[in-house]
């Protein structure tokens, strides 16, 4: 070696000393890097060992360092995990090219989910020695992805699901977001909203709330209601604010209110029908008890006339019609829900006839009755109140179906086993009544929603549409069924269907003999408010025997009661009366004049008063229209009991 060549060498020994030096400091600063960093660093070989895994690795598989390097990496991980990232090792080593792939892994028995970056490292001769990965764990974003994925979905679905339209806005009022199930009832999609302004959107109601979202985008909350032809919108829009309460926007909703005014039209009718019920249930309570006046005073002079055959035949027509009357008064209180139904064994051949005259005059001239009634037709189950009703509504039905006059006919017969029936019925014995018009007919639409509540065909203040449906639904309490035959201008039969029954009819009970007992004793303190009533009440009971003392109040009872020495035998009062109710009185009375025993009487039926709790249900109670006959009976009854 020259001198020269001597002192080459030895200049450039520092700076090889330096570069050694540095290249020292820089693998620490990357030893330190790798040891202390959270994503697990590790190298595979050619071999397909562990040739380097850092801390944070190791610890993922609870281990050290030392015990991993050199292993195989097939016994670390599972045959699963092995296999796949096996795979993604051997693209690196043939493509030379770096790989990221994402996937669950199981480390010992805890599954993660790892994002791996995996590089080439060259081995100096232009081949690839082995691969350098680096794997983080994402479980935590991913879970986070996963819930906000969730999130969203469900927001999506909720959006798409609602029954009404969410909207939003930018400030020049175009269209930048519309959700809502009640779009579709719209006929329209969200693509067909956004991104326009809402005086350009071909749909109702949108350009009706246009200057409603003008108003909102200059910063007030906005409330109003378009109508567009058949439906009813109702709308709310607030702006919406950046971070600095600047105006960005606005946003609102729109809701189809066409069902909800509709059910508050119906819901007035129903009110207007309740009131009505209300008012016919108190003129029917009125009514009787002038009806009881009317029954009773014919009676005595029935008693008085027996030997004038013509006064004694007027006076029958007189009483043959004041029943008819109490017959209609119960039809009102039905109607005004003030009358508990009683379900009991019923021969409806009988009901149907005893309607006939009155369906004969509610009907009119122009409409022929006619009956066709099978003889010995089972026995049913039923409230001849509501098979009234039922009758009645159907016939009602027919009539407006024939406005220029035709033929109701009613029919009655057994079903037999194997005959045609409703899809919905099920075996058994029934009992079919056929009510057939040859009216108007209806075609398949008004038919699926015949009974409907508050469908009509009528115009428009002419019907409730509560009549069929009433009807059906006092069918349904019956355990049966219905349904109607019908086509345009050949007429309709509505055919009812109810369960036979075994059990013998129920007999009309027997009236009281005309001739109540001829004499009483005792002293009856009677308490009725109205004049009528407690007049023919008193006169009955004079001519009976017992001695009266009347009272048109509650209070003048207990007046009359508290001053009088005669023993009272027993206490008749109506049950209503204004500030003070009978069975108030009975329990005041009884701190004067205890263990007395008492009678009630009411416009009322029974079942009402007693479910009401105006009246005990084992103390005697006497419904009103009641004869003299009716009213001695029962007094002596209570009496004897006594």
């Amino acid at each position: 070696m020259t001198f020269t060549g001597l002192w080459n060498w030895l200049r450039r020994d520092p700076e090889r000393k330096q570069a050694e030096e540095a290249l020292r400091k820089t693998a620490a600063y990357y030893r330190v890097l790798a040891e202390t960093a959270e994503d697990h660093i590790f190298v595979i070989n050619q071999d397909d060992r562990v040739e380097y895994v850092n801390q944070a690795a190791a610890r993922q598989l609870k281990a050290l360092p030392e015990q991993i390097i050199g292993r195989p990496r097939t016994e670390i991980f599972p045959p699963d995990v092995a296999e796949r990232q096996g795979r993604s090792l051997r693209r690196v080593f043939e493509t030379r090219q770096p790989l990221y792939v994402e996937g669950r892994t199981l480390y010992l028995d805890r599954e993660v989910w790892l994002g791996t970056w995996l590089a080439p490292v060259p081995d100096g001769d232009g081949g690839i020695r082995a691969v350098l990965g680096l794997s983080r764990d994402m479980t935590e974003r991913k879970h986070a992805e996963d819930a906000l994925r969730d999130s969203e979905q469900r927001l999506r679905v909720v959006l798409s699901n609602i029954p009404l339209v969410l909207w939003a806005v930018n400030l020049e009022g175009i269209v930048t977001f519309c959700r809502g199930r009640a779009l579709s009832s719209m006929g329209a999609a969200p693509d067909d909203i956004v991104g326009r302004a809402f005086e350009a959107i071909a749909v109702d109601p949108f350009p009706g709330l246009a200057a409603g979202v003008r108003r909102s985008l200059a910063g007030e909350r906005v409330n109003n209601r378009v109508d567009v032809h058949s439906q009813t919108f109702e709308a709310w829009s607030v702006p919406v604010r950046d971070e600095k309460n600047q105006i960005a926007g606005a946003t609102g909703v729109i809701v189809d209110s066409t069902e909800r005014r509709r059910l508050e039209v119906e819901l007035a009718n129903v009110q207007k029908l309740e009131a009505i019920g209300r008012l016919a249930g108190g003129i029917a309570h009125d009514f009787n008890n002038h009806l009881t006046a009317i029954l009773g005073y014919v009676e005595m002079l029935l008693r008085q006339t027996r030997n004038d055959t013509q006064m004694t035949r007027d006076l029958g027509e007189v009483q043959q019609a004041a029943q008819r009357a109490a017959g209609l008064v119960r039809r009102l209180l039905a109607f005004g829900r003030r009358q508990v139904l009683q379900p009991r064994s019923l021969n409806l051949n009988r009901l149907i006839e005893s309607l006939e005259p009155m369906l004969e005059r509610l009907l009119g001239e122009v409409i022929n009755v006619e009956v066709r009634l099978e003889p010995g037709l089972r026995p049913i189950t039923g409230d001849s109140g509501e098979l009234e009703q039922v009758i009645m509504n159907l016939a009602l039905n027919a009539r407006d179906a024939m406005p220029d006059g035709g033929t109701l006919t009613i029919e009655t017969s057994n079903v037999a086993a194997g005959e045609r029936r409703p899809p919905t019925m099920g075996p058994g014995a029934y009992v079919r009544m056929t009510i057939r018009d040859t009216g108007t007919g209806m075609d398949a639409a008004v038919r699926q929603q015949v009974f409907d509540p508050f469908f009509t065909t009528k115009p428009e203040g002419q019907g409730t549409g509560l009549g069929l449906s009433t009807v059906y639904g006092i069918v349904k309490q019956l355990n049966g069924f219905i349904w109607v035959d019908s086509e345009l201008r050949r007429g309709s039969a509505f055919h009812v269907y109810m369960p036979a029954g075994a059990a013998e009819v129920e007999r009309e009970p027997a009236r009281p003999s005309a001739e109540a007992p001829s004499t009483g004793r005792g002293v009856i303190l009677l308490v009725e408010d109205e004049h009528t009533v407690r007049r023919f009440a008193r006169l009955a009971l004079e001519r009976h025997g017992f001695v009266v003392i009347e009272a048109a109040t509650p209070e003048e009872a207990l007046t009359l009661a508290a001053s009088s020495d005669q023993p009272l035998s027993m206490l008749l009062t109506d049950v209503v009366m204004p500030r003070m109710n009978g069975r108030e009185l009975s329990e005041r009375l009884a701190a004067v004049r205890p263990n007395l025993p008492v009678l009630y009487m009411s416009g009322y039926p029974s079942s009402l008063v007693v479910r009401d709790g105006l009246v005990d249900p084992s103390v005697r109670l006497m419904s009103k229209p009641f004869t003299t006959s009716d009213l001695i009976t029962a007094v002596q009854d209570v009496l004897n009991r006594a």
